[in-house]
């Protein structure tokens, strides 16, 4: 949360913060976050502080955003313009 906080604080925005699920890679993971059946509790965690629409985009909707940038949208079959 501490991090989520800072980044947003920094940016002025939630749109350069994405929280991942590929959790097999840390070698350190947060002593709260040690596996995905943990993300519903930072999720919670998320809505009690923000909004609905902010907690969307930190929990993939960033991310979905930048591969639909990067890669193009598949239902239109297009790269989307930047």
């Amino acid at each position: 949360m501490k991090t989520v906080e800072h980044i947003r604080r920094i940016t002025g925005t939630f749109d350069n913060i994405a929280i991942g699920s590929d959790l097999d890679g840390f070698t350190d993971p947060p002593d709260d976050l040690f596996d995905i059946s943990k993300m519903k509790y930072l999720r919670t965690r998320l809505e009690n502080k923000h909004q609905w629409g902010y907690v969307n985009q930190i929990m993939g909707g960033n991310a979905l955003r930048v591969l639909k940038e990067g890669w193009g949208d598949p239902q239109r079959n297009t790269a989307l313009p930047k």
